[in-house]
């Protein structure tokens, strides 16, 4: 993991976040945000090493979800969380998603984690080793961590809504604080991966976003934040998106118009400075898969009927 490329974007996104939540920032968002994006470091792929699963616990955890899913679970021991938790970076699909993430789904849904098996839980999906590792080099087998990582925030803040666990304030800003860097750091857009399933990061990242939006803890500095840095990111995506991207990024971004017309009057800024960049170089296949990019996540906005009056009217025009 690069250090150093990484902890530059941490400090420069992170002034830029105070920035926005003191007033200090709105229009210069947009361009801010698309510098920090832009130059980021670029490294060649290395290896990826993934923690070692027992034979023993494979069966193991096989049996416990078996035929029954989450309806056969029962409290486990230190242990077992240790190497649940590991099996969320495997790149076999049928252990990290059918088996490791549904157990830890079902073990929290059902509060059957000890106080400190729910601290391990969180420790994991905000380990900077996972989250960051391989991150700024091409696509690698080290995103199915990062991804089962980011669905396991996204689980813990819905668990924390719907009061069948309890994070800090201090944990709900160290989730948003570490999904917004992945979000800005992110260039892996694979969605299914052939034998070792789902990496769909994007989808991660605009389910914690819509998570983070509907907490009143937060500023509307921090909501708008999400919005601008998720926006930005896709913006610079040049591989099509269509695995269900787009709906996700749509669901988030509708809900956080209809809460305040500020989000609107941001998303309508946004908008115009985006199409007048798409138009301004097309000679190459990334640019015109921006293009599309775009023209499907327009079309996705239009669609909904919940989208506010005058961002429907824009895109009219």
């Amino acid at each position: 993991m690069d250090n150093l490329a990484i902890e530059k974007s941490a400090l420069q996104l992170g002034q830029l976040h105070n920035d926005v939540t003191a007033g200090k920032a709105f229009h210069s968002i947009v361009d801010r945000l698309g510098a920090i994006i832009d130059n980021e470091a670029s490294l060649p792929r290395t290896k990826v090493t993934l923690p070692r699963i027992p034979t023993s616990f494979r069966h193991e955890l096989l049996n416990l979800v078996g035929d029954g899913g989450q309806q056969g679970l029962v409290p486990v021991d230190n242990r077992f969380i240790k190497h649940l938790l590991d099996a969320l970076q495997s790149t076999n699909r049928e252990l990290r998603e059918r088996a490791a993430f549904t157990a830890l789904n079902g073990l929290l849904g059902q509060r059957l984690l000890t106080d400190e098996q729910l601290q391990m839980v969180i420790d994991h999906v905000t380990d900077n080793q996972i989250l960051y590792d391989h991150i700024l080099e091409p696509a690698n087998r080290a995103v199915f961590g990062r991804s089962t990582a980011l669905a396991g925030m996204a689980m813990l803040l819905y668990g924390d809504r719907h009061d069948y666990l309890r994070l800090t304030k201090d944990e709900v800003y160290q989730i948003m604080n570490k999904s917004l860097l992945v979000t800005a750091l992110e260039r892996d857009t694979r969605g299914f991966v052939k034998k070792a399933g789902w990496a769909h990061t994007f989808v991660q990242i605009a389910n914690i976003d819509n998570e983070l939006i509907q907490r009143d803890d937060l500023l509307r500095g921090d909501k708008l934040f999400l919005m601008a840095t998720l926006l930005e990111r896709y913006r610079r995506v040049y591989t099509p998106l269509i695995m269900g991207e787009t709906e996700s990024i749509v669901t988030f971004t509708v809900n956080l118009l209809n809460l305040h017309p500020i989000y609107q009057r941001f998303l309508l800024y946004e908008l115009e400075q985006w199409q007048n960049a798409l138009t301004a170089h097309l000679d190459s296949e990334r640019d015109w898969t921006r293009v599309f990019n775009y023209r499907r996540l327009m079309q996705a906005l239009a669609m909904d009927s919940s989208l506010p009056e005058n961002v429907r009217k824009y895109l009219a025009n």
